[in-house]
């Protein structure tokens, strides 16, 4: 029976032979003493791309295919593949974790019964040499791995063994373990899938949009078709993001695409509106609605930030009725909403929060708000990324189903479609109402800690307080405008999860989306006009100050001034007008003088809610008389004044004549 080359044979022989090099050796070090050189070890590294089980007899196999490829700068010698196994089963999804993400594994060792179990790839003489790859495929019965008990997962791997000169001594160079559930006559095991339909923003504002990749997810074996087709042939249970519906309502209008100066027509119409009446059809019974544009509620939360949330029910009022009637599935970045993140959504009403941080096993726990537990698996360490979610996700579902558990999981790319059509026989399709209604628990949940989670950079978040209250601005001076109609969903948008991981996409975006707000808010947008003298000729006149509004839309706006001297000279504010684009409308001031002199009104355009727009100007204002009143109020101070005066001239006199007398 042929066994693993481990030079076992060749230390025998040459057993005599290295007693005599040693002595001469040992002979000669008086003579010449120089360092032994010791190569540095080769860097090789293993993935597994293929692991099958073929039945559940004894002598049934388990099939492991996979790459060894030297990624290093030294060559390997005498590399070999050798069958690794553990015959304790796996019994809870932590150890399942901990297996498939290259943490601790139960005790096992390598396999070497038959020649199935282990194989070459390059001769002991032949070097592997750096960037070298070579592809390989053993194999071991459940006889051999131990197996006693079907409808379970087991722990199987590979060691790669060699060294780097060519000698006796092997050691393990690489390795890898994963998972592989063996399946009985009688296994069976239930999970239910929720279909995702949910993308990347685009919409700008109106009928424009920043890019046309929609249209391409919406074509046959796109995305979103491939989704959909899951979704109707399998009546699996879905749950639509509010912000694509509007998006694809609109899309189906017709459409254009923004590229700076420049827009044409956008090519997904007509897969919009298929898209969308094939959605029609879909089984309300089975369907739900997430928080517009999937927002990263759990970065919010976080940062104490309720600006987030709070934007995101906003935009939700203008949802279609046949949306808004669906029961409300939270979904937060990364899957991953922990207790903080529960906190601040309690008060959303809302069917479910799904998360992947649950560190029990069950599939829902009821506290202040039902959360539902969802299978969302890290990639897999060495193991192609297919097939290690595929080998992780049925072994879980066997565990989940033998403590009376269904297994969630979230399906929204074409990988997980693909996924579920290679589902093995003996998973059932169960619905995610069902989990809902039928399992609760009324233990307080418990959150996994430690746990990575993919969120948008704080900043992100941070920056949007500011962003709302421009658009908020914007909205007031621009009422009509596209994009202030649809400020709320716009913001919304700029929150999404979808963004995390592509900041550059969401800055362009965000930049296609503002652009408008941008132009309208900046200095020379809308101005104001007028002479920078003017000369009252009563005490209250008026003068005319111009407001031109170069923008693209109707601006409404209102002058508000402001004197330097109340107490001279009185204004007030201008009434709100309306302006519109490439037109100009002249306002009369009347100012109101109680004393001659010299003042200086400031205007300043501003919103309806007193915020200001644009640059402010001044204007002198002389007021050289103040009308009859003041005439009167001349002569008055005239006759008290004569009046005085020959009142004291008669009693000077009366002084003098009494002196005289005297």
């Amino acid at each position: 029976m042929a066994q693993p080359y481990d030079g076992r044979v060749m230390r025998a022989l040459s057993r005599p032979f290295g007693l005599l090099v040693a002595t001469l050796l040992c002979l000669s070090a008086s003579i010449l003493t120089a360092p032994v050189a010791r190569a540095d070890d080769p860097t090789l590294t293993v993935q597994l791309t293929g692991v099958s089980a073929t039945g559940s007899e004894p002598s049934s196999e388990v099939v492991l295919s996979g790459t060894v490829t030297n990624t290093g700068s030294v060559a390997a010698y005498g590399v070999q593949v050798i069958f690794w196994r553990s015959a304790e089963r796996i019994r809870d999804v932590a150890t399942l974790t901990s297996v498939t993400h290259g943490g601790e594994v139960p005790a096992g060792s390598r396999l070497v019964t038959r020649e199935a179990n282990f194989t070459k790839l390059v001769t002991d003489a032949t070097s592997f040499a750096p960037g070298a790859a070579a592809g390989f495929t053993i194999r071991a019965t459940l006889a051999e791995i131990g197996v006693t008990t079907l409808g379970a997962p087991y722990v199987v791997g590979v060691d790669i063994r060699g060294n780097a000169d060519g000698s006796s001594s092997f050691q393990t160079l690489a390795r890898v373990r994963t998972v592989v559930p063996v399946a009985g006559p009688d296994t069976s095991a239930t999970a239910a899938p929720l279909v995702l339909f949910s993308s990347t923003p685009s919409n700008i504002a109106g009928s424009r949009f920043a890019d046309d990749h929609l249209a391409s997810e919406l074509a046959a074996g796109g995305r979103l078709d491939r989704l959909l087709k899951a979704a109707e042939e399998k009546r699996l249970s879905w749950v639509i993001d509010p912000s694509l519906f509007a998006e694809l309502t609109t899309m189906s209008q017709g459409y254009s695409v923004v590229s700076g100066e420049t827009a044409v027509d956008g090519s997904g119409a007509q897969a919009a509106k298929d898209w969308l009446a094939r959605f029609a059809e879909l089984p309300a019974s089975l369907g739900y609605r997430t928080l517009y544009a999937l927002p990263d509620v759990g970065t919010a939360a976080r940062l104490d930030d309720p600006g987030v949330l709070s934007r995101a029910l906003a935009a939700a009022e203008t949802e279609d009725a046949s949306i808004a009637a669906l029961g409300l599935i939270v979904l937060p970045s990364d899957l991953a909403a922990d207790a903080t993140t529960v906190s601040s959504l309690s008060d959303t009403g809302a069917t479910a929060i799904a998360t992947r941080l649950l560190s029990t096993d069950a599939t829902w726990v009821q506290d202040e708000v039902p959360l539902l537990r969802v299978s969302a698996p890290d990639p897999p360490t060495g193991v192609s990324a297919a097939l290690g979610t595929s080998l992780y996700l049925a072994g879980e579902a066997m565990l989940l189903s033998e403590s009376g558990h269904v297994q969630v999981r979230v399906v929204s790319s074409t990988a997980d479609v693909t996924a579920l059509d290679a589902s093995p026989s003996w998973l059932q399709t169960g619905h995610v109402g069902d989990v809902i209604s039928q399992l609760p628990s009324t233990a307080t949940p418990t959150f996994t800690t430690g746990t990575s989670v993919s969120g948008l950079p704080d900043t992100t978040i941070g920056q949007l307080t500011t962003l709302s209250g421009r658009m908020d601005v914007f909205a007031q001076l621009a009422p009509t405008a596209p994009t202030a109609t649809a400020r709320t969903q716009l913001l919304a948008r700029a929150a999404s999860s979808a963004w995390v991981g592509k900041e550059e996409d969401r800055a362009r975006w965000l930049s296609s989306a503002t652009a408008e707000s941008t132009a309208g808010l900046q200095d020379g947008a809308v101005v104001l006009s007028a002479s920078s003298r003017f000369v009252m000729s009563s005490n209250v006149n008026e003068f005319p100050i111009t407001v031109t509004n170069t923008f693209s839309y109707p601006v409404v706006v209102k002058v508000r001034l402001t004197s330097s001297n109340p107490q001279r000279l009185k204004v007030g504010d201008s009434t709100t007008i309306t302006v519109d684009p490439e037109e100009s409308r002249t306002v009369n001031i009347r100012p109101e003088a109680t004393a001659n002199g010299i003042a200086t009104v400031t205007a300043q355009l501003s919103t309806t809610q007193n915020t200001p727009i644009g640059t402010s100007i001044d204007v002198i204002v002389e007021a050289t008389q103040y009308g009859i009143w003041g005439w009167i109020l001349v002569a008055v101070s005239g006759l008290v004044l004569v009046g005085s005066t020959v009142a004291s001239l008669k009693k000077s006199r009366g002084r003098t004549r009494a002196e005289e007398a005297a």
